[in-house]
């Protein structure tokens, strides 16, 4: 009769254990996840900010540095607020521009990306597409 008291205070104070074990697993666990949430909601209040940010700087900044350059070393520069793209010749003697969509997308089309300098330039035209159509648009 005793040895089976002894024993059921035994399982009891195993179960006992074992169930503090068990919340103390779930309460890692919620931790790791209001951990996680806390690191997503400051990831995602970054881009945000950072997103607005560049959009700011985009509208208020002048353009120092052209987009590119072509395979005749001509320059090309978009300022959002004029809502063009514009061409800069080597010597300075002609200035030109872009001001349609359809404009953009032939110049794209017709840069060489085998070429060093055509290929940055596709790739900055590409980087800021959607900036310059909506642009254009306006």
């Amino acid at each position: 009769q005793e040895a089976r008291a002894v024993g059921e205070a035994e399982r009891q104070a195993r179960m006992e254990e074992e169930a503090k074990v068990a919340e103390e697993e779930r309460d890692k666990m919620k931790q790791a996840r209001l951990e996680q949430k806390r690191k997503d909601d400051e990831g995602a209040r970054r881009a945000r900010n950072k997103d607005y940010h560049d959009g700011e700087m985009e509208r208020l900044a002048i353009r120092m540095v052209p987009l590119g350059v072509d395979r005749h070393y001509n320059k090309y520069w978009f300022f959002p607020v004029e809502g063009r793209i514009f061409l800069e010749d080597p010597e300075n003697v002609y200035l030109g521009y872009f001001a349609a969509k359809e404009q953009v997308d032939l110049l794209l089309q017709s840069l060489n990306p085998k070429g060093v300098r055509e290929r940055a330039l596709q790739k900055a035209l590409n980087n800021h597409y959607k900036r310059i159509i909506e642009a254009l648009q306006k």
